[in-house]
């Protein structure tokens, strides 16, 4: 309905073009005055029924079809306040009104578009309401002359908003003429955006290499494999700060070859070896193993508080990203030792699959000395008591063909112990349940909802290549792109107060190490966009402004991508980036911190390089990117809960254009 394509003034309405006056507002006095609408979820104003009403009865009786007359037309529209005859309604582009009914009338209408779209009613008069007479009546505004006005169209995002007026000659007679107006309204919202996920980090891709430490708080879900290499100080999972909460889910095959530490509960869902772990206490909060558990030769203890659960035994894993070499092998006299660390003692829970060595030597139910198999299977599981006295091994207890649900039961997981339940032949029916309320972002929502993408080139046209590549660009660079374009006059660039930017061509900062970022802004990469090397750092805390999301879609690529401080704001690659041959990778300071998140979704490999990165979850921070969210089946809204409110007490439009003598 209404198309913008540059950072002009001038809209097409309905095939005539308007040129709208953007920041010049009629007064009640008749008088002109600057005023700038605000941006993002705060937006101003409300419209008033009647007054649109007002606006096309002038239109209709200009009575002409030219683009010019057109103009007139609506210009003296401007001029009628106060002097409109046969009824008709004075015209403004807002009045000021005292009077809450006027002002609940107007909210009213607007409202029940947003709870139709919502899904919040299933009323059908609620989704093109009837501002002025009804669906069988137009009323009388002077003799002879009948109207009836409707809300063809609100959306709360872009604030664009549609109403059509119809005449004719009697209250239930065929309408002779119809008007549509076009406004850009000014509303209030109450409500915030909600994010959904559950995730502070989520790593949809096989991790190759992770050099860096990583500090995650909360809840982290890994789908693929995933190998933390030697190098470095090791990682952490720790509940978070606010809730409490946090639990790790490791999908596939998981290698670990340096310090880590469980303060939350962690399942293994696949094959896992966990060596060079040190002495120090490895699962705080439990721990579970689907399938086998390995510390590969390295007879280092394993510490643990809480219970253990192995599904199937200590046999070791050949990791490899090559699929087509995954397997297991083992040696005889491999040994895996779990110990006890707590005042309770820890309960090692364990299947039939296990054959026993007993004290006099034999087997309890073993085949291992016929039909093949390897020796070394049976001598890799007994007890110590002496050696590890709170470790309760108790076969009467502990022994018992327990299944994958069981073991997330045990763990407290009870959301995943009933997806597992329902999918027992579905091995990653649990991983994919832990990212179904993971929000689906994607840029074609924003375009979708009338918002454009400023590009590099706009931006910086003179800097910028053909491709639209930047290097160096400094901290004022890109605070001067909200001078360039203010939002109170390009709204259409701005989601939730973020600009936004395409790229499509390959950036770099300036000055990172010492630059502090504290505004908001969307880089979406596409078409081979990509950001290298070191980001701004954010200002961080409650009273930070700073927001950046990072969108990598399915050409684009992060090269070292970090910051030698903080980052706030969401870093989200989209699972359609899945090239095998490119990598997206990340490099981190000495004591960086996250606040937000890290949504790798992409199948594309991922290298997380060095550094040490403590990830946060922040709801309200990741709540600024809900008009990118796709909703998904069973939702109807992008996770917004929406209640319009006036501002300043005014009843207030901004006209867009209008189209007349409709027949």
């Amino acid at each position: 309905m209404n198309t913008e394509t540059s950072p002009t003034e001038t809209r097409r309405n309905c095939g005539k073009s308007i040129t709208r006056p953007q920041t010049l507002l009629a007064g009640s006095n008749g008088g002109t005055q600057k005023r700038n609408y605000r941006n993002g979820s705060a937006i101003v104003g409300v419209l008033a029924a009647l007054v649109f009403i007002g606006i096309v009865v002038a239109a209709m009786l200009k009575n002409t079809g030219s683009q010019s007359a057109a103009s007139r037309g609506y210009g003296s529209s401007f001029e009628m306040s106060g002097t409109a005859s046969n009824g008709i309604v004075a015209t403004e582009t807002y009045m000021q009104s005292e009077d809450p009914v006027i002002r609940a009338l107007a909210i009213a209408k607007l409202q029940d578009i947003v709870d139709f779209n919502n899904g919040k009613t299933t009323d059908p008069t609620k989704q093109q309401p009837f501002i002025f007479g009804n669906n069988n009546q137009k009323r009388e505004l002077a003799k002879g002359r009948y109207f009836r006005s409707r809300l063809l169209y609100f959306n709360e995002n872009t604030l664009r908003a549609t109403f059509e007026v119809e005449s004719g000659k009697s209250g239930r007679g065929k309408s002779m003429k119809k008007a549509r107006a076009f406004y850009l309204v000014e509303v209030g919202m109450e409500g915030k955006p909600k994010w959904s996920g559950l995730n502070t980090m989520m790593l949809g891709a096989n991790n190759e290499y992770a050099g860096g430490d990583i500090v995650v708080k909360g809840h982290a879900t890994f789908l693929d494999k995933y190998a933390m290499a030697s190098t470095g100080a090791g990682f952490k999972f720790l509940p978070d700060d606010k809730t409490g909460e946090g639990s790790v889910f490791f999908n596939k095959e998981v290698k670990i070859e340096k310090k880590a530490e469980f303060q939350v509960p962690v399942f293994f869902n696949d094959n896992a070896i966990i060596k060079n772990h040190g002495t120090q206490t490895v699962f705080h909060n439990g721990a579970g193993f689907n399938k086998h558990i390995s510390t590969d030769n390295d007879v280092s203890t394993i510490k643990v508080k809480g219970d253990v659960w192995v599904k199937e035994g200590f046999r070791t894993v050949n990791y490899s990203n090559n699929p087509g070499a995954d397997g297991l092998t083992g040696a005889q006299g491999i040994k895996t030792y779990f110990e006890g660390v707590d005042t309770v003692p820890s309960n090692f829970f364990y299947t039939d699959k296990f054959p026993l060595l007993n004290a006099d030597g034999s087997f309890n139910g073993s085949p291992c000395q016929t039909g093949g198999y390897a020796e070394w299977e049976c001598q890799q599981f007994s007890f110590n008591s002496t050696t590890y006295p709170n470790m309760n091994y108790n076969a009467a207890t502990n022994q018992s063909n327990f299944s994958t649900a069981d073991i997330l039961e045990g763990l407290n997981m009870t959301a995943e112990a009933e997806i597992a339940k329902n999918n027992p032949s579905n091995s990653d029916a649990v991983a994919q349940s832990r990212i179904q309320d993971e929000p689906d972002l994607s840029p074609t929502n924003i375009t979708n909802a009338g918002k454009q993408f400023l590009t590099l080139r706009d931006l910086e046209p003179d800097r910028a290549g053909p491709d639209g590549s930047i290097s160096n660009l400094s901290i004022t660079d890109v605070n001067n792109w909200y001078t360039k374009f203010p939002a109170s006059q390009y709204p259409q660039y701005y989601s939730e107060g973020h600009l936004l930017v395409q790229v499509n061509g390959k950036i770099n900062f300036a000055d990172p190490t010492t630059n502090t970022f504290d505004n908001k802004i969307a880089f979406v990469l596409e078409n081979g966009g990509e950001i290298s090397g070191k980001y701004f750092n954010s200002s961080i805390g409650e009273n930070s402004n700073a927001s950046t999301l990072i969108y990598v879609g399915e050409t684009g690529r992060l090269n070292e991508f970090g910051t030698y401080g903080d980052f706030r704001g969401l870093i989200y690659v989209d699972e359609k980036n899945n090239n095998p041959n490119q990598q997206n990778t990340f490099k981190w300071g000495p004591d960086s911190h996250i606040d937000g998140a890290v949504l790798l979704k992409g199948k594309g490999r991922i290298n997380w390089m060095e550094g040490k990165a403590t990830l946060t979850k922040n709801d309200e921070v990741l709540a600024g990117y809900a008009d990118f969210i796709t909703p998904k089946p069973g939702q109807n809204t992008q996770g917004k809960t929406v209640t319009l409110v006036p501002n300043k007490s005014r009843v207030g439009l901004i006209p867009l254009g209008y189209y007349y003598n409709l027949k």
